[in-house]
């Protein structure tokens, strides 16, 4: 049996025994996704709401800068889940009656749950002012867009100088700089790119790592004004706290990310940056049969750094803790991993790789990179990941992955 997509905005599913649902296509939910054909073959039946598909955050630097093609980073979850007999509902969630045990989905699809398990990611933090024309890192699907745009432009006009204003100081901004000047390089395309990134850019890394890294992409022309903060955006206009005035084509937000705007109105104990609160089996502390995963929770009212690798190792705990629910067995504990890799895409087939104070930079960084993002795709979808584009040329099509 195919899997099936909710047909009828308003109405609601017709589940057959006991019921999971996966509310969001995150890193939490896709090892989930890809063993879809277990909840059946045990008696349950799994919905999933989701708006879009799922989209792989590691790689999108390398979509960005045109190491990859675009969409290389995307997989297909209705593909994932097809022939599982789960039922995939194209819409967000916009609320839990949690008496009458139902999700009721912005499109006006009501779910019934037993138990039901929350991905809601984590959304950017706006920038004061007029966000209409602004490129958001999240969705990453927005990255995907921005390239395109960029590529647009500059087969219109290609001699066009491109002004590119990066919001952010942070790991993600510099790393999206380092990707569009690479993009500019293969598009021969004149793009002057400024990072502003506030009174201490790259402030989670020691001193000496940052200013290792700020002084590689300034010798690639990429501006880092010292103490560059930005107080308002009104189309594409920038107002800096000096004062000073600064127009631009392209702006992007990387200034930070938040709990996802919805979880303020789901009526579950929140932490104090809004999100889940959750236990250590990953449950709401307002209710057993409601998990959550991801960029959206906090343990004991403090969140996890929003990184993958947290998200990813939820993922077996949220499917062991919801069967182990519904069939009374011991639940299992998440215990939060101390260090974590790290690897920064610097776009020029370098990288900077980081974990408990260790670093280096260089071509290995890279390749090690690209082996872990590359595999990572391969285990979760049917069709390997598009190659890497060669250096020597710019890639242009829009491949449809």
């Amino acid at each position: 049996m195919m899997a099936r997509s909710a047909q009828h905005p308003g109405g609601a599913a017709s589940p057959v025994g006991r019921s999971i649902v996966l509310v969001g296509a995150g890193h939490s939910h896709l090892h989930i996704l890809k063993q879809a054909g277990l909840f059946a073959a045990r008696g349950y039946a799994l919905t999933v709401i989701a708006p879009d598909d799922f989209w792989y955050s590691g790689a999108a630097s390398g979509v960005l800068s045109g190491q990859y093609r675009p969409g290389s980073e995307r997989i297909d979850i209705a593909a994932l889940i097809a022939g599982s007999g789960a039922t995939l509902v194209r819409s967000c969630l916009a609320a839990i009656d949690r008496a009458a045990r139902r999700l009721v989905s912005e499109d006006g699809t009501a779910v019934p749950f037993d138990v039901v398990s929350l991905n809601l990611g984590s959304a950017p933090v706006p920038l004061p002012g007029d966000n209409r024309n602004v490129f958001d890192v999240k969705p990453v699907a927005h990255l995907d867009r921005l390239r395109g745009a960029l590529e647009t432009r500059h087969q219109t006009n290609p001699k066009a100088q491109t002004r590119i204003a990066i919001v952010g100081g942070g790991l993600t901004g510099f790393e999206i700089a380092a990707s569009l000047e690479r993009l500019g390089q293969r598009l021969d395309a004149p793009f002057s790119i400024t990072v502003h990134g506030g009174d201490r850019p790259l402030a989670d890394l020691a001193k000496p790592i940052a200013a290792g890294v700020i002084h590689a992409l300034r010798r690639r022309g990429i501006a880092v004004p010292d103490g560059s903060r930005v107080v308002s955006v009104d189309d594409r206009v920038l107002t800096l706290a000096d004062g000073r005035i600064e127009p631009a084509d392209f702006v992007v937000n990387a200034s930070g990310l938040a709990p996802a705007p919805v979880i303020a109105g789901l009526g579950l104990p929140l932490a104090s940056d809004g999100s889940l609160h959750v236990d250590p089996w990953l449950r709401s502390t307002g209710d057993t049969a409601v998990f959550a995963a991801g960029d959206c929770i906090a343990f004991d009212g403090e969140p996890l750094p929003r990184v993958g690798v947290y998200a990813v190792r939820q993922a077996p705990v949220i499917l062991h803790n919801m069967l182990a629910t519904l069939e009374g067995t011991p639940l299992t504990r998440f215990e939060p991993q101390k260090h974590f890799l790290t690897i920064m895409n610097l776009g020029d087939d370098t990288g900077l790789a980081l974990r408990a104070g260790l670093h280096w930079r260089g071509r290995l960084a890279w390749c090690l990179k690209d082996a872990i993002d590359r595999r990572f795709l391969a285990n979760h979808r049917p069709d390997p990941m598009p190659a890497t584009v060669p250096a020597d040329r710019p890639e242009l099509s829009r491949s449809q992955s």
